[in-house]
């Protein structure tokens, strides 16, 4: 359900990842759409499942960075 939200709310593809109590779904979406997939995201899955109170944990962008390096001095 949440892959096909995300995906009709704009993003360009949406995987489960992780693992345990189900893991989580990670969206790619153009920095232009991503409130457009929150949106979606909100009132398909959180709302008409009666979890809004859920949403502002659960739910949030994240950026890609340079991530760890190895310097050599």
């Amino acid at each position: 359900a949440l892959l096909q939200v995300a995906g009709d709310g704009g993003a360009v593809g949406a995987r489960v990842t992780g693992a345990g109590f189900g893991g989580c779904v990670v969206a790619l979406a153009e920095r232009r759409r991503t409130r457009d997939v929150l949106g979606a995201l909100r009132a398909e899955y959180y709302e008409r499942r009666g979890r809004k109170n859920q949403m502002d944990e659960h739910l949030f962008i994240a950026v890609p960075s340079r991530g760890a390096s190895v310097q050599v001095i």
